[in-house]
């Protein structure tokens, strides 16, 4: 989801790009993992969480950096409320793996327009009201970290 809201080239958003591809271009780790035996369960040791972190820190310091372009705290927002519902399901008990539409996102260019346009009253009405109308700075200091 984080790669996803920094992908200005993709104005729609609509699809999730895989793990793997994350790693190709985003993560400069280098690592050869050996797994001692009896680590691992029978499916084995999935040494792409491994880079997990390095994306994690890298695109989270792009959305920071990005305060004053596209809205940072914008896509935070947005990240968080698509990862709960992803998560929502996953965990649910009828859950039985992703689909053919495993990929598709929570977003396309239409939710991202009216979920902008809100944002942007939002924080319009904050501005008016001297910070106060979304809850001053307790509310805006939950978007320094995802």
């Amino acid at each position: 989801m984080m790669e996803l809201a920094l992908r200005q080239s993709d104005t729609n958003r609509e699809w999730l790009a895989g793990l793997d591809r994350c790693i190709a271009r985003d993560s400069d780790l280098d690592i050869d993992v050996h797994i001692p035996d009896g680590l691992g369960g029978s499916r084995g040791f999935d040494e792409r969480i491994l880079h997990l972190p390095i994306l994690w820190k890298k695109y989270h310091d792009r959305l920071l950096a990005d305060r004053n372009g596209v809205g940072g705290a914008f896509w935070v927002a947005r990240i968080r409320e698509a990862t709960q519902k992803r998560l929502a399901v996953s965990c649910g008990e009828t859950h039985r793996g992703y689909g053919v539409d495993s990929a598709r996102s929570a977003w396309n260019r239409e939710s991202i327009e009216e979920e902008r346009d809100s944002w942007n009253d939002d924080v319009m009405m904050d501005s008016i009201h001297n910070g106060e109308f979304l809850g001053g700075a307790e509310h805006w200091a939950k978007f320094d970290i995802l």
